[in-house]
């Protein structure tokens, strides 16, 4: 989870408060070589609605 959240925060970086915009895709994509896809993509899903 905490690659997750990394990557995530590296692309929130200069981003203003209310107007985050981050594709769950791209984040999949890094992630592509990950055998567990449905761990990722929960991973994701969580961080996500962390930050919103």
């Amino acid at each position: 989870m905490l690659a997750v959240a990394d990557l995530i925060t590296e692309k929130l970086k200069g981003q203003e408060a209310g107007k985050i915009s981050i594709n769950p895709e791209e984040i999949l994509k890094f992630f592509a070589e990950e055998k567990e896809k449905d761990k990722i993509k929960n991973r994701i899903s969580i961080v996500l609605n962390a930050v919103r």
